[in-house]
């Protein structure tokens, strides 16, 4: 992977966005051109960069809580109703809290996608995956201003990313017996303030090869997803301390499940609306009440 940083001259330099891809280890040159005003322009300056060209959309929504940087193929569009979408569980939440006339409740989310619960972000993406959950969760969590629950849905991205080619040598593998332990420290911190917390079982993620450099970058195997089941079975079992957990299973197309129902899933993990619509339609609401 390499990198061309376009630089016009007299405006600022780019030093902070040399030392990030200097960490990262991406080799990265800089093309210098004055300002361009047209698309002409823009496609003479274009040629002396070999290479993809992209573009990028930074999106927020109304209240600018939520922002989202979108990276485009510069001849492809971005629809961003379906980005909208990737990011509805809460409003969707929200408005089923609405329907069933409990409005005395906020939701507040503070999920990050390809968060881990005992390890922080590794590889290339690293930064983006953010903090390990249990580094995060007390600032992103117990200490936000009137919480009274918490849901936590995390833990397949550590069973998943220790697997992957691109990642094996970053990304740390841990057990079933780590995991549970992590989630058992979560839990025992929110009891300690008088917070409830409530559990979603492990999605199936069979079928997903987390093709995000242009490759399959994982393979399922029985093997790999035993942690998932290993997990989710303690989930579902007395020792689980947590006040209550949301089965996911039903979300499955097979009896073992192992495998997601393809209305529900954009690439065998993430969801799509209809599956997130199903996610928030299996939270019980007396869990508010």
């Amino acid at each position: 992977m390499n990198v061309s940083v376009t630089h016009i001259p007299d405006s600022a330099p780019h030093g902070g966005l040399y030392a990030v891809l200097s960490a990262l280890h991406i080799p990265y040159e800089e093309i210098s051109h004055a300002p361009v005003r047209t698309v002409a322009e823009a496609q003479a300056i274009k040629t002396r960069i070999a290479g993809t060209g992209c573009k990028n959309l930074l999106l927020t929504d109304a209240r600018q809580e939520v922002f989202v940087l979108v990276l485009l193929e510069e001849h492809k569009r971005a629809d961003l109703k379906a980005i909208a979408r990737a990011l509805d569980t809460p409003r969707l939440l929200a408005d089923t809290l609405q329907r069933a006339g409990i409005t005395d409740v906020g939701i507040l989310q503070q999920a990050i996608k390809g968060n881990r619960l005992l390890d922080d972000g590794a590889g290339l993406l690293g930064m983006a995956y953010g903090e390990a959950m249990v580094d995060r969760f007390a600032r992103d969590a117990l200490e936000q201003p009137g919480v009274k629950r918490i849901f936590l849905k995390v833990g397949v991205n550590d069973i998943v990313h220790p697997n992957c080619e691109s990642l094996k040598d970053e990304a740390r593998a841990v057990t079933a017996d780590e995991m549970i332990a992590g989630y058992q420290s979560l839990i025992a911190q929110a009891h300690a303030r008088g917070i409830e917390v409530y559990l979603f079982t492990r999605t199936a993620w069979k079928g997903y090869t987390r093709n995000v450099l242009g490759s399959d970058d994982i393979q399922w195997s029985q093997e790999i997803d035993q942690m998932r089941q290993e997990i989710n079975a303690w989930i579902r079992s007395a020792d689980n301390p947590a006040d209550g957990y949301i089965d996911l299973d039903f979300l499955c197309a097979d009896e073992a499940a192992t495998e997601l129902k393809s209305e529900y899933t954009t690439d065998g993990a993430h969801f799509t609306r209809a599956g997130q619509q199903a996610v928030v339609g299996a939270i019980p609401l007396t869990y508010f009440q």
